[in-house]
């Protein structure tokens, strides 16, 4: 009996509850705006996504096209999703999509989603910068991310 104990206790926990929440709440946020939209991420956080959601779950949640973020962006859709960790040069970054797209005549749709959340300050700085009426923001609280088969990681990506 004990030797079946001490076996039963070498099997890994099964985590994943954990993706599976935080897969739940990533295709909601996608899946909030209808329609195909194109998905701008953060390099930081490209892993993170691929861990949570595949790219075919993605997709059918109204993805068109997943581009790294990058100081210039050409994208197709008249939706664009920004996925980031809101620090004051990201912002500054988007704001310059925005610019440049209105300086083109390019009229979009911008949901902005911030990981694990948007400050105050931060939205103050949105505000402040103008696009505050042309941007939607939603927040992507990642709690617990599977790192291993039997490790979880309470850090923010």
């Amino acid at each position: 009996m004990a030797a079946n104990s001490m076996e039963s206790s070498n099997i890994p926990p099964d985590l994943s509850f954990f993706t599976f929440i935080a897969k739940g709440k990533l295709l909601e946020i996608i899946g909030k705006y209808p329609g195909m939209k194109d998905l701008v991420i953060q390099p930081n956080l490209i892993k993170v996504i691929d861990k949570i959601a595949s790219l075919t779950e993605v997709k059918e949640h109204g993805v068109h096209k997943i581009y790294r973020f990058d100081t210039s962006m050409a994208t197709e859709s008249e939706k664009r999703m920004y996925i980031f960790r809101p620090t004051s040069t990201v912002i500054h970054q988007i704001v310059s999509h925005i610019e440049t797209d209105r300086s083109e005549g390019i009229t979009r749709q911008y949901h902005l989603v911030a990981v694990p959340y948007m400050s105050h300050i931060i939205q103050l700085e949105i505000e402040s910068l103008g696009i505050h009426g042309f941007v939607t923001i939603d927040e992507f609280p990642v709690d617990l991310l599977v790192v291993d088969d039997d490790l979880l990681s309470a850090n923010n990506p």
